[in-house]
């Protein structure tokens, strides 16, 4: 029997949705939205009377309401606010689900009961009798692949003419089955984030290796801290280089680390030290710094005793950093580059670590290819749910990741470190700035990485999808912790980085680039922002 829209909206999942709007726009205004919600969605379930009962389930489910209340909250208060504000609701929907399997992950066998489970519920509810189109599918007793090429999802939500809702449920799935304990979850791609195929692979988490690694990581901030927490999860013999304060909480009381969109804590113990140890051997070094102070330690680091270095960081000088750890003759012929895509900030006993799934360190050596040897032994160290994810020409990677975040940090800067006061308008501004320092680097003889990116910068439908999702981004938590407390607590790595890039944009005279010089000209100084953000 068809369910009527007033069912569909009385779920008491939406009850949280509801009183929002209610504090927002009083009872009555709530309630007469609803009602239009209502009417919108009735008229919607009218046409899904072909549909079988399988691709109903999604339709008249998930996607329709979800719909319905969207359109009418974007009438009231604006696509952007209204985006904001349906996924903050959803994700924290999804967070519930997350809970049902981490509790069914965690009991005995329930790893392999959940595996099993994915893999059979895949032909019934993400079939083609559900209106998904399915490839390359395969599963055993611990793991399950499916590539989804066509789903109800976008189909539903374009021909709604509100595509960026697609995004919404594939963040959804990030949220509830990335870094479930002993589980590997990972996509290459979404539908909904414009990509052709949705690239579904579930697998056993190695969780800990049979040979652990001696390791040592120097620079405990946000990133260095949720690095030590993969290698000590993982199994390793972790060693970290903490001084001051910070140090003897870690020492006292362990690594603690707040995941915020996860909304769970872990702890793990590494040994702390306070000075780089000497007469002892570690298979591999992360270094977990600044350029500038990689640099200041490399005669530290080059006496080290340690098989790879691996230097995590915004670093535009590879060339430097690496020549500088070689520089007496005695340092390390194996030195590579590498960047995680985490944020947040520290707090006196903790880091609050802001991530989508397990995520991964983006690592290679300045130019060329990983060699086979260290690529053994990042698979050997990262055996779990955080992998190492191998690029080539890291100096490009790195160079290209700076281009696209220095557009954010000049619109925070003249935000005054408050990215919900900006507007579509910027937005639309920092794209382009973003688009015209992509132009910049294939005139100055580079290349882009990750390969593509550059597609959700140019005009058409991604572009659409990726600034709803910015601005959105911008009116969150999300927004502030990914990019207005680093720049409020890194203003000289910006300003560092804003160097680099201006001798890169100088190799390309012939290149003009308006909208980065006016999005740059509108911040303070860069000493104006170092008075006022580090005094």
């Amino acid at each position: 029997m068809p369910r009527t829209a007033r069912k569909l909206l009385e779920q008491k999942k939406f009850d949280p949705l509801v009183a929002r709007l209610s504090d927002m726009l009083g009872t009555d205004g709530a309630a007469t939205l609803w009602v239009r919600a209502e009417r919108r969605l009735d008229g919607m379930l009218r046409t899904t009377a072909e549909l079988g009962k399988a691709e109903r389930m999604h339709v008249e489910g998930f996607i329709m309401p979800t719909c319905a209340i969207y359109q009418e909250m974007a009438e009231e208060m604006g696509k952007e606010e209204a985006l904001a504000l349906l996924m903050d609701f959803a994700h924290s929907n999804a967070l519930e689900s997350r809970r049902f399997f981490e509790r069914l992950v965690s009991a005995p066998g329930g790893k392999g009961l959940f595996l099993r489970g994915f893999a059979a519920l895949q032909p019934r509810a993400f079939g083609a009798s559900a209106g998904f189109s399915v490839r390359n599918t395969s599963h055993d007793c611990s793991h399950a692949h499916f590539d989804i090429t066509e789903c109800p999802y976008r189909r539903v939500t374009a021909g709604l003419g509100v595509p960026e809702l697609c995004n919404l449920f594939c963040t959804n799935d990030d949220i509830i089955y990335g870094d479930l304990p002993g589980i590997k979850f990972s996509r290459k791609g979404t539908l909904g984030r414009g990509n052709d195929v949705c690239d579904f692979d579930v697998s056993l988490a190695k969780g800990t290796t049979d040979v652990p690694c001696r390791l040592l990581v120097v620079g405990v901030g946000v990133i260095g801290s949720y690095l030590t927490q993969v290698l000590c999860e993982a199994g390793h013999d972790v060693c970290v280089v903490a001084r001051g304060g910070w140090a003897d909480t870690i020492e006292r009381d362990g690594l603690r680390i707040r995941h915020y969109l996860q909304r769970k804590d872990t702890t793990c113990h590494p040994r702390v030290v306070r000075e780089l140890p000497t007469g002892e051997r570690f298979d591999a070094t992360f270094v977990v710094m600044r350029q500038d102070q990689m640099v200041a330690l490399a005669p530290e680091l080059a006496a080290l005793d340690t098989g790879l270095v691996v230097c995590v960081g915004n670093d535009l000088r590879v060339d430097e950093v690496g020549a500088a750890i070689r520089a007496d003759g005695s340092g390390h012929e194996r030195v590579l580059f590498g960047f995680q895509g985490t944020a947040g900030h520290r707090e006196a006993d903790r880091a609050v670590v802001v991530r989508l799934g397990a995520w991964h360190l983006t690592v290679g050596p300045a130019t060329g290819e990983v060699s086979e040897q260290d690529r053994a032994l990042l698979e050997r160290i990262f055996c779990g749910s955080y992998r190492a994810s191998f690029e080539h020409d890291m100096r490009w990677w790195l160079v290209c990741h700076a281009v696209s975040v220095l557009p954010f940090c000049f619109l925070a800067y003249r935000l005054d470190c408050d990215l919900t006061k900006a507007t579509a308008a910027d937005v639309t501004r920092l794209t382009d700035a973003m688009l015209e320092g992509y132009e910049v680097v294939l005139a100055a003889g580079g290349m882009i990485l990750p390969e593509g990116d550059e597609d959700f910068l140019r005009p058409g439908p991604k572009r659409v999808v990726w600034e709803l999702a910015l601005r959105a981004m911008a009116k969150t938590a999300i927004g502030r912790l990914c990019v207005t407390d680093h720049c409020k607590n890194a203003v000289s790595e910006m300003r560092a980085l804003d160097g680099d890039v201006s001798k890169l944009f100088s190799q390309a005279p012939e290149v003009a680039h308006p909208t980065w010089d006016a999005l740059r000209a509108a911040m303070p100084s860069w000493d104006e922002l170092e008075r006022v953000w580090q005094s």
